[in-house]
């Protein structure tokens, strides 16, 4: 047994630098350093270069990338002075470099984590329900503002008109194609009056077209109409060059965040003016909870498509054309904290939950007087809970929110709504699905208006109240259905016209009777039999006194008095 066999030594971090320096062939000691040096500054360009972080004191990716340029030169630093003897000290173990380098690591770590943990929800819970300033409105504030008359009533979803947008592809799809993340949703100007469409810029399909077609860039978007329906590949002279798609410095993030290099964001929106230019909308938030936490929208970024100017403007300062001023998920994070966290976070989350409410599962958008709302209802917090206590519209450019909660605001939510629809036997038959509700004021009557659809396109149209769901009709067109409603909730619609007279002739087929009259036989009447039990015992020469209004060139009754002779 060999007793004079020296113990394995420990091998330090730094043996390969040991046995570099031990070694006949090495390089001079500058160049081998110098080489290191290159080796260090291209890694923290090539992570500037594809992280993006923003350099600034409230963005973690930022922490993360000082602490990344600070922590090897310290090392090397402090290595160099310890082996010179210039740091003499050590705590058992481990030399000054190591000392000082773990302790820095130590403070800045524990730091960013504190920072983490006391801006969250469990410490801060009030100072973000007061992020949002809210306003309750009444009924008559809700009239004016959801109006239907005032309001443009979209009559497909994201899902159509997306189906319609791919359809306009054409000869362009073998090299381009679309995003359904980018398919912004924004309100335009058009002859005076303001219309909802959603655009999306043409992408590149690969790398190797985006390299091809950097400097001549895509050639357009297209544009699909939301209330219309009406699809279109809008051409855009100089093409389209900053994109999500492209490469380099076309790259859209890597332009936005080289020009901007301290701004905080989360999201992009692709919008046109009103002469249909193409831009990309990026609102800007600052934080007011800590450092990391508590995002409120500030500044509102527009860069040109097409030519890469960017322009910056402050909240409120924006050109009207712009909807997304405020990015949607800043605007819901709001909402929720300020619904669930009024009374704090334990009785948001243990406690008794008093007055603790969500926004439901989805939204809508809402076009008034130029302004962009966004709208939801208020439910409790149980999942199961299909009711709701009210419902807060926000707009997307100024922040404003309103809070509808008194009782003739409470009923159904949008998707107890949506359930309602698709259980009705016309709709279940032909496995129609719904659109998501948007509410609206019918002659003073909360209603929501949805559309049924199958796989391809809108089939019918439907309206609910949001009361009790009981009133409901549904049609094959905007017109029947919305009178249909209107005389279920024996209201009147705007147009319609009186008629009295003898019956000349009259069929019933189903559930209507079809008539004319003795003074204008040639023109025929509609009426539902259940608008008067009379009518299923109506005869030649009876006379009758109704009111009516001509949909798509139909004379429907909406209320008939008979007397037989």
């Amino acid at each position: 047994m060999n007793f004079n066999k020296k113990p394995k030594q420990k091998k330090s971090s730094f043996s390969f630098v040991k046995s570099y320096e031990g070694s006949s062939d090495k390089l001079p000691k500058p160049f081998f350093y110098a080489i290191i040096g290159i080796i260090y500054v291209l890694f923290i360009l090539l992570y500037y270069y594809f992280i993006l972080p923003a350099l600034n004191f409230n963005s973690i990716p930022s922490w993360i990338f000082v602490f990344f340029i600070i922590l090897p030169p310290l090392f090397v630093i402090t290595h160099a002075l310890t082996r010179k003897n210039i740091l003499k000290f050590k705590v058992k173990n481990y030399n000054a470099y190591k000392i000082i380098c773990g302790c820095f690591s130590l403070i800045y770590i524990s730091t960013l984590v504190l920072c983490l943990i006391f801006g969250t929800r469990l410490f801060r819970a009030k100072a973000y329900s007061n992020l949002l300033k809210v306003d309750f409105e009444t009924k008559e504030t809700f009239n004016e503002t959801f109006n239907y008359e005032d309001v443009k009533l979209p009559s497909i979803d994201k899902d159509i008109a997306y189906r319609l947008a791919q359809t306009k592809l054409g000869n362009y799809g073998d090299q381009y194609q679309i995003s359904e993340k980018n398919f912004s949703i924004q309100s335009v100007t058009r002859n005076g009056e303001s219309t909802l469409v959603r655009v999306v810029p043409l992408e590149y399909r690969n790398i190797f077209i985006s390299l091809g077609n950097m400097n001549k860039g895509a050639p357009g978007y297209i544009e699909v109409n939301c209330v219309t329906q009406e699809a279109k590949f809008v051409p855009v002279e100089g093409g389209i060059k900053y994109l999500s798609s492209a490469m380099f410095s076309k790259d859209l993030n890597r332009y936005l965040r080289f020009n901007n290099i301290n701004a905080l964001y989360s999201s992009k929106y692709f919008e046109i003016d009103d002469e249909g230019n193409p831009y990309w909308v990026v609102p800007c938030h600052r934080n007011k909870v800590g450092l990391f936490n508590g995002r409120d929208p500030v500044s509102v970024i527009l860069l040109n498509a097409v030519t890469g100017e960017i322009k910056n403007y402050k909240l409120g300062e924006e050109p009207q054309w712009v909807d997304h001023a405020i990015s949607l998920d800043v605007m819901m994070d709001q909402a929720n904290d300020y619904l669930k966290y009024k009374k704090g976070f334990i009785n948001a989350t243990f406690g008794a939950k008093s007055n603790v409410f969500n926004l439901s599962d989805g939204y809508n958008y809402l076009i008034k007087n130029n302004d962009f709302y966004f709208i939801s209802t208020v439910t409790s917090d149980n999942e199961n809970d299909q009711t709701s206590i009210g419902f807060l519209i926000m707009s997307l450019k100024t922040k404003e929110t309103l809070f509808f909660n008194s009782m003739e605001f409470q009923g159904l939510t949008e998707m107890r709504a949506r359930q309602i629809a698709e259980q009705e036997d016309s709709v279940k038959a032909q496995k129609f699905t719904s659109t998501w509700p948007i509410l609206i004021s019918i002659k003073g009557i909360p209603t929501y208006f949805l559309t049924l659809k199958n796989s391809v396109t809108v089939q019918k149209y439907c309206f609910i109240d949001v009361k009790t769901g009981g009133k409901i009709s549904i049609a094959d067109s905007l017109d029947k259905a919305l009178n249909e409603y209107l005389r279920i909730n024996q209201q009147e619609p705007e147009n319609f016209y009186t008629a009295e007279d003898t019956i000349f002739r009259f069929n019933i087929i189903d559930e209507y009777v079809y008539f004319s009259l003795t003074s204008e036989p040639q023109k025929i009447y509609k009426s539902d039999l259940s608008l008067n039990p009379l009518l299923k015992l109506l005869n030649v020469g009876d006379k009758v006194n109704f009111k009516y209004s001509t949909i798509d060139n139909e004379n429907i009754v909406l209320s008939i008095d008979v007397t037989f002779q």
